[in-house]
């Protein structure tokens, strides 16, 4: 066993990147894809770290392998069907110009994070969790930071570029929607952390990054975001009335609860206590700060969900002028696609700027730049990832409601799959999984 702990010691000398090893790395640029989108700082960052990581653990130590399964076939089928529109429009847009960035990121990513082992995998996986659970918690206090800001009246002009106002709410860029899924998954991670953490202070700091985010997405004005934490609220606040059932029933019993459940408990009192003490000395005042203005903003969007047609109509408006773009396809247009020509068409109809708009639903946009064909392949992607996840299930939940949280969230507004770096990458994350891992993501201490 000593010499098994000196062999895993040197090899993690031996391949790691200034003490930072690949899992580990790996982590870093999933929360980086992220987070990203839910930071506005307007240079590439995403791009040199994947490229560093990949020249020195792929290219420099060998760590890396041509992944051969079904998610990649399907990322690089997406990819195919993707550039064979382009080369039907003969034209790059800028929307093209985004999805072939992101597709080389992943691309990079790619081969690493399928060279991993199943040691190396469950690393990675608690690893994201931490990161997410801890960034979420920092982006999250910038988020509420710059609403008291505003509430206040001050400007945040760094917020704002090309003459667009900065974002309201707690979100720091204008799609508050990809801020709040951002906050989502801090929200997740959190969750996950604090159930697995062996002490009280790490139950402390997790409830406590929970709770940020929690506020955060709360405040963001994202409505898609309000209907995810109710539901994430809801679940949790049903485990806890049981946890108290079942405190009650064993109360003569005190041998029948564990340690970890005594430190929950600890933890979610001191947690109660520090947020007391802080709405005590600092949650009256707000009134006086302006708040109201931030708040009927939320509200009103928050009211737009009692008409559900009406808060929808800029998504069902585009779906329907995408059909009406397809009915006057020819045969061969509706089989393999009439190219990327739709986004100016888009852009005019709906009077968007910049100069393209797109149906907000990445299997309609197959369907306009692919045809049928590139459709089905899209639609088929997501169905064999969603049915790769439940396979594995129990061996980590954690990517499974990340990925059905992506859905939620990018289905009703990205132009592509290829949009967003993170969901992507949970696309084909289910194939790295090993059916073979012995403990799931819970049963280990953060």
């Amino acid at each position: 066993m000593l010499l098994d702990a000196a062999n895993i010691k040197r090899r993690r000398d031996e391949y790691s990147f200034y003490g930072l090893t690949l899992p580990r790395a790996l982590a870093a640029v999933f929360c980086l894809a992220v987070y990203s989108e839910a930071v506005s700082y307007g240079f590439p960052v995403f791009f040199p770290v994947a490229l560093i990581f990949f020249i020195w653990f792929g290219l420099i130590r060998g760590r890396w392998t041509v992944p051969v399964n079904l998610g990649t076939i399907f990322l690089f089928g997406t990819l195919a069907y993707y550039v064979s529109g382009m080369l039907i429009t003969g034209t790059v847009y800028s929307e093209n110009k985004r999805d072939l960035e992101n597709a080389i990121d992943i691309i990079l990513v790619i081969p690493l994070l399928f060279s991993l082992d199943s040691r190396e995998i469950d690393t990675f996986s608690l690893a994201v969790q931490k990161l997410n659970a801890s960034v979420s918690a920092i982006v999250a206090l910038g988020g509420i930071f710059k609403f008291n800001l505003t509430a206040r009246g001050s400007a945040v002009n760094m917020l704002s570029y090309e003459d667009v106002p900065p974002p309201q709410g707690s979100s720091l860029v204008t799609d508050y929607n990809f801020f709040a899924f951002a906050m989502l998954i801090g929200v997740i991670s959190s969750l996950f952390c604090f159930v697995r953490s062996s002490t009280i202070r790490g139950k402390v700091y997790y409830l406590m990054t929970f709770g940020v985010s929690a506020v955060s997405l709360a405040l963001s004005g994202s409505r898609r975001g309000w209907v995810t934490e109710v539901i994430v609220l809801g679940i949790l606040c049903c485990f806890m009335l049981l946890s108290v059932s079942c405190f009650v029933i064993n109360l003569c019993r005190p041998c029948a609860h564990s340690r970890g459940y005594w430190r929950s408990l600890v933890s979610i009192v001191i947690v109660i206590c520090l947020v007391g003490a802080f709405l005590v000395a600092y949650g009256l005042p707000l009134k006086d700060r302006g708040i109201e203005d931030q708040t009927d903003m939320l509200k009103e969007r928050l009211v737009t969900l009692e008409e559900p047609t009406e808060a929808f109509a800029e998504r069902s408006q585009r779906w329907e002028y995408s059909l009406q773009l397809l009915n006057g396809y020819s045969f061969r247009e509706l089989l393999v696609g009439g190219g990327f020509d739709y986004l100016a068409r888009f852009a005019n109809r709906f009077q968007t700027d910049p100069d393209e708009d797109y149906p907000h639903n990445p299997v309609i946009s197959a369907a306009l730049y692919s045809g049928l064909l590139g459709a089905v392949w899209v639609t088929l992607f997501l169905f064999a990832s969603g049915i790769a996840y439940w396979a594995h299930r129990r061996e980590n939940m954690y990517f499974a409601l990340l990925y059905g949280a992506g859905l939620f969230f990018a289905l009703p507004s990205l132009h592509t799959l290829l949009s967003l770096k993170v969901v992507a990458l949970l696309l084909v994350t289910p194939w790295l999984l090993k059916p073979a891992a012995p403990k799931t993501c819970f049963s280990r201490p953060c």
